[in-house]
């Protein structure tokens, strides 16, 4: 997998990390 799927997953866990 790249790395680049790494960093999406970065985003995506302050965005939503209340759920």
């Amino acid at each position: 997998k790249p790395p680049e799927f790494k960093f999406t997953e970065l985003q995506v866990q302050p965005r939503g990390g209340g759920e």
